[in-house]
């Protein structure tokens, strides 16, 4: 009986301890949504000076073209 209620005790204090707090998730929220924009930015900022520069990756368009292409001028 004694080593039953050990193995509860052990298993309640995993599930404690795998749970996030708010702010945990805050901050993840927070990394990630910031890690998309800059990387949203850099893929712009990339495209914004291939395009100054001349600089043709395919025949035609880019597929970014007709996103892009009020930003270039």
């Amino acid at each position: 009986m004694a080593r039953v209620a050990d193995n509860s005790k052990l298993q309640a204090g995993r599930s404690e301890a795998a749970q996030l707090s708010m702010q945990d998730l805050a901050f993840g929220f927070f990394v990630g949504s910031t890690g998309t924009a800059l990387m949203l930015a850099l893929v712009i900022g990339l495209y914004i000076a291939k395009s100054a520069a001349g600089i043709n990756l395919m025949p035609g368009p880019s597929p970014l073209h007709e996103y892009l292409f009020h930003l270039v001028p």
